[in-house]
């Protein structure tokens, strides 16, 4: 490996995924170290760091009071019911780490097509709302699970299967509860760091929010008021469409058209992640979900795949253990300059400049289609805005402008022919 390999921190970085319309250089993730994770010693955290350690704190509470539920269930069933011990889940934290990746979920099914924008808001109190659910969901378990060793022993596993199937609801949710907290402590702290930039998003949306109504009362009114309210239209759409503009596909990507009907889009990966079945898996969920068949012409992505031992990323230095929290910044720079990074170590799946880091969470295979978009040099189409909750911290709020195109939707678009016909026009 030459010494590129050390070199990658010389581009001038932005998180495509964090950061839509907004070029300004960012930090790492939310890994131990990273400027956005911290307070400086001596000063009192700011009310977006409270309150999500007030969450967080609640959050804890539940799991182990869900913990404490597991155990009394698996001791029941073992003596009453113990065909259904082996449909228990234990509780339990999602570390993330270096090395550690994320089950790849089946996409969601096919929906009728929208073409409205979607807002889709998170905060810490919509997530300590969603943590009391699950506390008045377990709440209202537990009496059932005490009474039912009382029941003739005929209706106990019919009663315990039920239970079961409850519970199992309520570690889908704990584990849910657990992405969202990260999810949070990652935008907000971005959102204090840059608050300048996510301003602008502001204003942006309040341009869509104002097009999408403009767009309702073109179409259900006369061919004059249509004339009349052109003008309007486009000044919402001008900021927009300068926001959305694509990047320029980067130099190491390249287009062959092996015939007249197809175009194959190759694009350099390299990886240090060492669980082959997985970037297996990816790299399949990724060329799938980057093939377009339109009529007689045929687009797709395919993926070099170069492999990177983590000993050769760290010649000068240990190599991160399995689950070790990394910087990820400094973890960027090793890998080579002329292809995309595919790595590991966020506390949740986004885009570093021409990389890719995934989290511990479970995601659907199509994020990652979607992740790669920004690869090939395509801004998100959607972004995220604010709005200042004082001691609540912020609320985070996502304005996804085109849900049925994988830019803008990450877990329900698709690629099309545009997308490829945007990178073909470059070349």
């Amino acid at each position: 490996m030459t010494s590129r390999l050390y070199h990658r921190g010389s581009r001038a970085f932005a998180v495509c995924l964090s950061l839509s319309f907004v070029a300004v250089p960012v930090a790492a993730a939310q890994s131990p170290g990273t400027p956005s994770s911290s307070t400086p010693i001596g000063t009192t955290r700011p009310p977006y760091l409270q309150r999500g350690d007030e969450v967080e704190q609640r959050y804890k509470i539940h799991r182990e009071r869900l913990e404490q539920f597991f155990g009394k269930l698996s001791a029941q069933l073992e003596r009453d019911a113990p065909d259904l011990r082996q449909k228990l889940i234990p509780p339990s934290p999602v570390p993330f780490g270096y090395q550690t990746v994320p089950a790849l979920l089946p996409d969601p099914a096919p929906r009728s097509q929208r073409s409205r924008i979607v807002l889709s808001p998170f905060s810490w109190p919509r997530t300590d709302s969603i943590i009391a659910r699950g506390r008045d969901q377990l709440a209202a378990l537990e009496p059932r699970l005490d009474s039912a060793i009382h029941r003739p022993a005929e209706e106990r596993p019919r009663e315990y299967g039920l239970i079961v199937d409850e519970y199992r609801k309520l570690v889908d949710g704990q584990k849910f509860m657990e992405s969202l907290i990260q999810y949070n402590r990652l935008w907000q702290s971005e959102i204090a760091r840059l608050t300048d930039a996510y301003k602008r998003n502001n204003t942006l949306r309040f341009a869509a929010l104002g097009r999408q109504a403009l767009l309702d009362s073109i179409s259900k009114g006369d061919d004059q008021f249509k004339r009349s309210a052109e003008s309007r239209l486009a000044a919402y759409s001008r900021p927009l469409d300068s926001a959305l503009q694509k990047a320029p596909t980067p130099a190491f990507v390249r287009v062959d058209h092996p015939n007249e009907h197809t175009w194959v889009v190759s694009v350099p990966v390299y990886t240090d992640i060492t669980d082959s079945i997985f970037v297996g898996r990816a790299q399949e969920a990724i060329e799938n979900g980057w093939h377009v068949h339109d009529g007689d012409d045929d687009f797709s992505v395919k993926l070099d795949i170069r492999r990177i031992p983590p000993s050769t990323l760290y010649t000068n230095g240990t190599v991160p253990a399995n689950g070790e929290h990394i910087n990820i910044a400094y973890h960027m720079k090793r890998f080579p300059l002329d292809g995309v990074a595919f790595t590991t170590g966020a506390n949740t799946t986004y885009v570093f400049g021409e990389g890719i880091i995934v989290g511990p969470h479970a995601i659907p295979r199509r994020t990652l289609v979607h992740e790669f978009g920004h690869m090939l040099g395509f801004r998100d189409g959607y972004f995220r805005s604010y709005e200042d909750l004082g001691d609540n911290g912020y609320n985070v709020v996502e304005v996804i402008l085109d849900p049925d195109d994988v830019i803008a939707a990450p877990e329900n678009g698709k690629a099309r022919r545009q997308h490829f016909e945007q990178i073909l026009k470059e070349r």
